[in-house]
């Protein structure tokens, strides 16, 4: 017996004649968790067949594995009333089959299969250079810099030209305003970079015989010619590697043909395509990259566990080649439409402006490919990892009249994906033994930071750059950081001002643009100095803000201070500030020897016991003092009113009036009445004389010369 029909009927045996719940067990799948049908546009009739690895895992080689995958296939196909259509044995193992739901239902229980997938097609991208073509017959570009030939690239502005890719002079550079050039610090010499795509025009001057091998998937051959009006992958590929519009001028490209240029495309030509690369590119070739440009929403796309999610995974872990997929141009949320394994590289796109790119009125493809076509930016969201070129970029094209000099502008995140690829060859070329996870870091950490707006939720603001040297980046640190706590002012009148420091704390100059207020009570705090804006913080300097409270109103007042700089950490930092506002107090002091009090508008201030009271800002009193008995009132404080016991007083901040009473000149200061034998002092101003006449009053009455009473003198006489 032939050695391979024995290993088959071992394996038959093993892992088909066990129970199917054993099997499951050691999976940690139920039945029913394997099947994944339904989604927009699905392939009646077509599954994706997922294999458990140890089914074909004991082969001697890649071809080996893909026979055993073969014969695995057609068991299971003809116990299961299917027919195979197409066999993967290298970055998946698994297999296309046509079979009715029920039997995939069925297929989906067999011990062997670890899931199925429903097929399904994906729109080509709407992108046939309604524009028009145009041909470029300059010089190719021979040294760095190149200088770049395009004003402005927006469709909208009518004066502007454009012959070069835009998206070449924002890359390598920082800030805005573009330069004009490109300078490339290498050109990914030794590098392959595979296009799954419509195919190349390998003829077109951009890539002068730096097209290597490729494979059609579509029918099994090498022909990876283009599609005529819809020359899409060429278009990536001169993004990606042309002489003239490309990031890696000197990579190697091979096309994987994934269109027939008839038929839509699926979800199994593209790991067809990923299953090739794996089992073809021979790695001392050098390093290489994968760029896929399409998306599509249906789980054998998505899920990182799926069909297509595997045999990605696989190629970057166990074939260290990285696979970059553009974002999708539905401006919905990247998750929903990009491949979900974690080793992929997704690619936003923005515009010239530094903003995400989207599609607006005006724009030439806006009615027929968003109004009605659903194509209308890019996606989003915290699937996305940078984001790159993707509006209006010029790049080859076949079309229908080839020409080796044909060009066209065009916009998607189709654009973006291919300058993250160009990118990453340039990295390979200085480190070709870097690992997929490294090269996708790489990028990540040498893009530039926090400069991109409108990106939609939770996605990064990182933007692409071929600059190797990691951005210096600003870090700002404000003390005190807040809440700051104002206390309580009267209105109409500023608090003394409360300074703040701020530091940079980063690797890069600081540079403050603005400080505004926000909230409720905004108008209520203002900027008394400002040593920050406009001018430019070094690493480890600091400089000051002072800010004062004065509030409008009564009660809590709460605002917050917000401070605008190209801090990477906080570049709008927000600091909370809290006062309250009172009224102005007005305050009524008694003073002098005599008692009174006084009134304002008929209302006692009762003083000393309550002699202060909150008064509106502005608000005029009529003030009036009352002496009691034996009192009369003297003099106000306020110098306009003099001894006149009424005083107008206007009450616009904290006010002390002082009241003066003295007593009457009939009044003796100390007079001593006997009343039954008891001495009282009615009123005294001077205590000693007083003490003086009591103790003369005593003596007498001890020598009897001051008689005690009428009944002492009767029994005297008795």
């Amino acid at each position: 017996m032939p050695s391979l029909l024995k290993f088959m009927i071992v394996v038959g045996c093993v892992v088909g004649c066990g129970a199917p719940s054993d099997f499951d067990q050691h999976l940690g799948l139920s039945l029913s968790a394997r099947f994944y049908g339904g989604g927009s546009d699905v392939i009646a009739g077509e599954y994706i067949v997922m294999l458990d690895d140890r089914v074909v895992a004991n082969g001697t080689g890649l071809r080996t594995e893909h026979r055993l995958a073969a014969d695995v296939a057609g068991d299971l196909a003809r116990s299961h009333g299917g027919a195979v259509r197409r066999v993967f044995g290298h970055a998946l193992r698994g297999f296309v089959v046509r079979m009715s739901e029920s039997d995939a239902r069925d297929l989906a229980a067999d011990p062997r299969v670890t899931g199925v997938y429903q097929n399904a097609t994906l729109s080509a991208p709407l992108n046939d250079c309604s524009v028009g073509v145009s041909i470029d017959s300059r010089p190719l570009p021979s040294s760095a810099p190149q200088a770049l030939d395009c004003s402005d690239p927006d469709p909208q502005n009518l004066s502007a030209t454009c012959n070069d890719n835009w998206g070449l002079d924002r890359i390598d550079q920082r800030d805005q305003p573009r330069d004009g050039e490109y300078s490339w610090p290498r050109n990914g010499q030794g590098v392959h970079i595979y296009l799954i795509e419509s195919g190349v025009y390998a003829q077109h001057r951009e890539f002068q015989g730096r097209v290597g091998a490729g494979y059609n998937v579509t029918d099994g051959s090498t022909d990876t010619s283009d599609c005529g009006n819809w020359s899409h992958g060429s278009h990536v590929a001169g993004i990606a590697a042309g002489s003239t519009y490309g990031v890696a001028k000197g990579a190697t490209l091979h096309a994987i043909k994934v269109w027939d240029c008839v038929q839509g495309m699926t979800v199994d030509n593209y790991v067809a395509a990923i299953d090739w690369i794996y089992a073809n590119h021979a790695a001392a070739s050098g390093p290489a990259v994968v760029n896929m440009s399409l998306n599509n929403s249906t789980d054998a796309f998505t899920s990182p566990t799926g069909p297509l999610g595997t045999a990605v995974s696989n190629l970057a872990n166990q074939r260290n080649i990285l696979v970059v997929n553009a974002a999708g141009n539905h401006a919905e949320d990247a998750c929903g439409w990009t491949i979900g394994a974690p080793e992929v590289l997704i690619a936003g796109g923005i515009d010239e402006h530094d903003a995400i790119w989207a599609r607006v009125p005006g724009d030439p493809n806006y009615d027929a490919w968003c109004a009605s076509g659903g194509d209308c930016g890019s996606d989003f969201g915290p699937c996305v990892d940078i984001w790159a070129p993707a509006a209006h970029i010029v790049s080859s094209w076949y079309g229908a009249t080839p020409d080796p000099g044909n060009t066209c502008r065009l916009s998607g995140t189709s654009m973006a994906a291919p300058h993250v690829v160009g990118a990453a060859a340039l990295y390979l070329q200085e480190h070709p033994d870097a690992t997929t996870e490294q090269v996708k870091q790489a990028l990540i950490d040498q893009g530039t930071k926090d400069l991109l707006s409108g990106l939609g939720v939770g996605s990064p603001n990182v933007l692409l750059s071929i600059m190797e040297t990691a951005p210096t980046a600003a870090a700002i640190e404000l003390v005190p950081a807040g809440p700051v706590d104002f206390g309580t002012i009267q209105l109409g009148v500023g608090s003394a001002e409360t300074s703040f420091t701020a530091s940079n704390t980063g690797t890069g100059d600081l540079l403050i643009s603005a400080l505004t207020f926000t909230g409720v009570a905004a108008s209520d705090f203002e900027i008394t100095s400002d040593a920050c804006t406009g001018v430019t913080v070094g690493v480890g300097q600091t400089c000051a803000i002072a800010v004062t409270f004065s509030p409008t109103a009564l009660g809590e007042r709460n605002a917050e201070l917000v401070i605008n700089s190209n801090a990477v950490n906080t570049p709008e930092l927000t600091v909370a500030l809290h006062g309250s506002g009172r009224n102005p107090h007005l305050t009524v002091t008694l003073a002098g020897t005599g008692q009174g009090l006084v009134k304002y508008e008929d209302s006692p201030l009762s003083c000393p016991s309550n002699c202060q009271r909150d008064i509106p800002p502005d608000t005029q009193l009529l003030l009036t003092a009352e002496a009691t008995a034996g009192s009369h009132f003297s003099a106000w404080s306020v110098a306009a009113c003099g001894d006149t016991p009424s005083c107008p007083v206007t009450v616009t901040t904290d006010l002390t009036v002082v009241a003066s009473f003295d007593l009457d000149s009939s009044t003796p200061a100390d007079t001593i009445t006997i009343k039954g034998g008891c001495a009282h002092q009615t009123t005294t101003d001077s205590v000693w004389p007083s003490l003086l006449a009591l103790l003369i009053l005593l003596a007498r009455i001890k020598k009897g010369r001051i008689k005690k009473g009428r009944r002492h003198e009767l029994s005297e006489n008795r």
